[in-house]
């Protein structure tokens, strides 16, 4: 298949524009939140031990792990009422940055504190200029959206400062690429090939006759995307370990974009390698984010082989609405983790450095890499399709507080969010 051939200046924009994307992005938003009372949903009665790891019996400060409950709500903190001013300092805005800036008041309020948001335009060097101006201001704590691109700087500036901070939708690194604070992260390449695993299993299982033989597995690749090619390149990696004797291709969004990365560039990919493999009779079409996948089920839908093809993918957000609508069709599931969650424990892990409660490098222990001062709290991926989404949604409604989705939890299932494999 000819690429498409575009000049360097493009080809810096396109990058720049996949690395904003995804800092923003990954996991977006839609509708409007319901005020929340921070009680469980009209309807439910979850057991109290559904809402996070109880905090241990330990004397308090004696155990920082997550696995102990620490900095994973307010209840860590019986002493909390102090004014902290946190300050997050996004990329640019949308629905998705606008909601986890929601999460942040939310749960600053809960301690006694405010959290005010700015946000700097897809410019980094205002980006940088907002984090000076809020360190003049005296603000205690920092949530910054930085990108490969700005981590470093925006560590000197801090380090200079003695400022407190956190990445949202990134790590916290200096310009040696060491770990400098605390963060929260899905693991991409565990996601990746659990995708893969799922995907596999889920052709096996119901769609009649599979065969590997006459099968293709499709993954669609953002190569200028770090964390969204660690997903693809392990979905392939995966897939070439299960289904040894199918048609396996990790097709570069990059290379034959015109500029725009939608659902139309994906429909366009799909629809070719349907066209170029009439051999094929089993499809199974997966992507690191939900941003493509509408239009790989719009593609295999037209084609007609709906029927026969495994849509799925890692975030959403985008699946939602049509499950709503019943309108899933070969979309059928996804691996699905919640900004609000993200923003629950990162606020609070925030707030545990910020109140003198533990240094950085004590927070969650069980959660540091080999060679990393700081841990990464890992966010655990929940398999949802339209048997569960509703009770999934409920569920993180009632964990999180914000009733953002206005569901129920009805089933009692505690889903796990914290990977603690």
């Amino acid at each position: 298949m000819k690429g498409m051939v575009i000049n360097m200046k493009r080809f810096i924009a396109v990058l720049l524009a996949v690395e904003m994307m995804f800092a923003v992005a990954a996991c977006g938003k839609t509708g409007d939140p319901a005020e929340s009372t921070g009680s469980p949903p009209t309807g439910s009665s979850p057991p109290e031990s559904a809402e996070e790891p109880s905090v241990s019996d330990e004397a308090p400060g004696t155990d920082y792990s997550a696995a102990s409950g620490f900095a994973l709500s307010a209840d860590s903190f019986p002493e909390r009422g102090a004014p902290y001013k946190f300050v997050f300092v996004s990329n640019q805005w949308d629905q998705t940055v606008a909601y986890v800036e929601e999460g942040f008041e939310f749960y600053a309020k809960q301690v006694g504190s405010t959290c005010e948001a700015v946000q700097s335009d897809s410019d980094a060097d205002k980006l940088i200029r907002n984090v000076e101006n809020y360190i003049v201001k005296g603000y205690d704590g920092f949530f910054i959206n930085v990108m490969p691109s700005t981590s470093g700087r925006v560590s000197e500036i801090c380090d200079e400062n003695d400022v407190i901070w956190s990445a949202v939708s990134g790590i916290p690194r200096d310009d040696n690429d060491l770990v400098v604070a605390p963060y929260v992260e899905v693991n991409n390449t565990v996601v990746g090939t659990q995708l893969a695993d799922e995907a596999v299993s889920w052709a096996a299982k119901n769609l009649n006759g599979f065969n590997e033989a006459e099968a293709m597995v499709l993954i669609l690749d953002l190569s200028g995307a770090e964390e969204l090619h660690a997903r693809s390149v392990a979905m392939e990696a995966r897939a070439k370990e299960i289904v040894p004797g199918a048609k396996i291709e990790l097709a570069d969004t990059i290379a034959e974009s015109t500029g725009a990365f939608d659902n139309e560039l994906s429909y366009n990919m799909v629809s070719r390698r349907l066209a170029a493999n009439p051999d094929v009779k089993y499809w199974i079409v997966l992507g690191p984010f939900d941003y493509l996948s509408v239009g790989c089920v719009r593609a295999v839908e037209e084609y007609g082989i709906d029927g026969n093809t495994v849509v799925a993918c890692c975030n959403g957000d985008l699946y939602i609405p049509l499950l709503e609508e019943g309108a899933a069709s070969a979309w059928r599931f996804c691996l699905y983790w919640d900004m609000a969650v993200m923003a629950k424990y990162l606020f609070f892990g925030l707030y545990a450095r910020v109140s003198g409660a533990v240094e950085g490098p004590e927070l969650w222990p069980d959660f540091v890499k080999p060679g990393e001062a700081c841990a990464g709290l890992q966010l655990k991926a929940v398999i949802m399709d339209p048997s569960n989404y509703e009770d999934i949604l409920g569920y993180i409604d009632y964990v999180t507080g914000l009733s953002y989705y206005g569901k129920q939890w009805t089933s009692g299932t505690e889903y796990e969010l914290i990977d603690f494999a």
